[in-house]
C-alpha cells in the first residue's frame, strides 16, 4: 500500500528521491556563477581574441565556476529525465536561495531584511512541497504528444523563416 507521503512514508519512491537529489545537485550551477563573478574581477572584458580567451581558460577561479555551472546544468537535465518539471522546478528555484547565501557569506554582499524573508519563504515553500508529494507512477505518463507538438512547431517556424526570405 502506498504511503501518504513519498519522502516520509514507509515505502519511499526512490526514483523521485534520485530525481530530486539530481535537481538539488543542479544548484552547483548557482555556485559556479558566483565563482565566475569572482574570477572576472582580475580578467579583461570577454572578447573572441585568443589572448583574452586564454586568460579566461587559465584563470582557476573562473574555470572552476564554469565547470560547476555546466555540471549543474547537466545534473538538472538528468533530473528532468527522472522526475517531471512540476517536481524539479521548485527545487531549481532554490538555486536563487543558494546564490543569495553564497553572495552574502562568500562575496560579502549585504542582503536586506526583505531579501532574507524571501530566502526563507522560498526554502520553506520547497520543504512544504517535498513533505506533501503524493506517489504517482510516472512510467505511465505519456509525453510523446508534447514532443510531437514541439517538433511540428519547430518545423512550422523554420518553414515560416524560409518563406519570409
Amino acid at each position: 500500500m502506498a504511503s501518504s507521503s513519498i519522502l516520509f512514508g514507509d515505502d519511499p519512491d526512490w526514483n523521485l528521491i534520485r530525481g530530486a537529489s539530481l535537481a538539488f545537485l543542479s544548484q552547483l550551477s548557482s555556485i559556479g556563477k558566483g565563482l565566475q563573478k569572482v574570477g572576472v574581477r582580475s580578467l579583461p572584458e570577454l572578447s573572441p581574441r585568443p589572448r583574452v580567451l586564454w586568460q579566461y581558460a587559465t584563470n582557476p577561479t573562473w574555470r572552476t565556476g564554469l565547470l560547476l555551472d555546466v555540471g549543474g546544468a547537466l545534473f538538472g537535465l538528468a533530473a528532468l529525465t527522472i522526475v517531471p518539471i512540476s517536481v524539479a522546478q521548485p527545487i531549481f528555484c532554490n538555486g536563487l536561495v543558494l546564490l543569495a547565501l553564497y553572495s552574502h557569506f562568500y562575496l560579502k554582499e549585504n542582503l536586506r531584511r526583505r531579501e532574507w524573508i524571501s530566502i526563507f519563504l522560498c526554502f520553506a515553500g520547497t520543504l512544504m512541497l517535498a513533505a506533501t508529494l503524493v506517489p504517482r507512477d510516472w512510467q505511465r505518463t505519456d509525453i510523446r504528444w508534447i514532443q510531437a507538438s514541439a517538433i511540428r512547431g519547430a518545423r512550422n517556424s523554420r518553414r515560416a523563416q524560409f518563406a519570409a526570405r
